[in-house]
């Protein structure tokens, strides 16, 4: 797969992949041709269920411009997570999120805020904020004096992405995430992308192929293990003793602060809700849409350059 195909794919929600991988292959074809002409174009044109007119768009996009270079894609935030702006409230409103976090007895959690804020309104007789206005007030006065103690750890997590692979033997289930990361510096160190849950035989050959690797010069003396992988800590165990890795048990979060070590946690904290285009899945919704289905090669192709470009972002 080339690298104009792949960056191509990257901006793109996985649904709409193999209609792009059809119609790439599909101007590949027609370029490679000796003597392409009108014929030739309605031919490509009605394999791939478009008009003579498009194909022209979509060759014309491949072709190298006079200078010698082919235009360059569209560059997007690729990687990168946006943040929102804070809510502009008023100033009794404000007042009453302030006197809640200093009435609450700390170490506090988000409910206790939220009820306080509901008492003091009702006190004053005025409508109060949204629960997501004084949730973010709450991880903002979180942030600095409550973390996690894992929050700088090298934690190994895994996660369930919205799209499902179809694997080499005809298999199709959803695609799982491994990876190897650091919440606070936002960097994976090290990751798989698996057709269902991975077997133990897959994660051993993740990490014995660490030394063929960059990674494998960096990997740490010690990681923790979320609890996606509870129930294969002592296999998990033995084999990192294998490399020289120490897997430590996490440390105990104080009340309120974000816990890393939960299942997933850890890579949503470093990609956010979503790898590029593909979303991480937390629960399916009544009447969601079906994941699409990709190749697995395809998916594992994306998913490593979007990985890198997170990387170079963070660097």
């Amino acid at each position: 797969m080339d690298q104009l195909l792949v960056d191509l794919l990257c901006r793109q929600n996985p649904r709409v992949w193999e209609q792009t991988i059809t119609r790439h292959e599909a101007v590949d074809a027609y370029l490679a041709l000796s003597g392409s002409g009108v014929r030739a174009v309605r031919d490509c044109a009605s394999e791939i269920g478009v008009d003579a007119r498009t194909f022209y768009r979509m060759v014309a996009m491949r072709r190298p411009k006079p200078s010698g270079r082919g235009r360059p894609p569209r560059q997007g935030n690729v990687g990168t997570r946006t943040t929102k702006s804070r809510a502009s409230l008023g100033p009794h409103l404000e007042e009453i999120i302030s006197m809640a976090f200093e009435r609450v007895t700390r170490p506090c959690q988000l409910s206790d805020v939220q009820a306080e804020v509901l008492r003091l309104s009702h006190e004053r007789n005025i409508s109060p904020p949204a629960r997501g206005t004084v949730r973010g007030r709450f991880r903002d006065a979180t942030n600095g004096n409550i973390q996690s103690a894992n929050i700088s750890s090298w934690i190994l997590d895994s996660c369930t992405l919205a799209v499902d692979l179809k694997g080499p033997e005809g298999a199709i289930a959803p695609a799982v995430l491994v990876a190897l990361v650091q919440p606070s510096m936002r960097q994976v160190l090290l990751h798989g992308l698996f057709c269902g849950q991975p077997s133990q035989m897959e994660i051993n050959k993740l990490f014995n192929d660490l030394d063929t690797t960059s990674a494998g010069s960096r990997i740490p003396g010690s990681i923790i293990a979320s609890s996606a992988f509870r129930y294969h800590s002592d296999q998990l165990a033995a084999l990192l003793r294998q490399i020289g890795v120490t897997l430590t048990a996490p440390a105990l979060s104080s009340r309120g602060a974000a816990n890393p070590t939960i299942g997933g946690e850890a890579i949503r904290n470093v990609v956010g809700s979503q790898l590029g285009k593909i979303a991480i899945r937390t629960r399916r919704a009544r009447g969601e849409l079906s994941d699409p289905v990709v190749t697995l090669e395809t998916a594992r192709t994306v998913v490593a350059s979007l990985i890198e470009r997170l990387n170079g972002c963070q660097a």
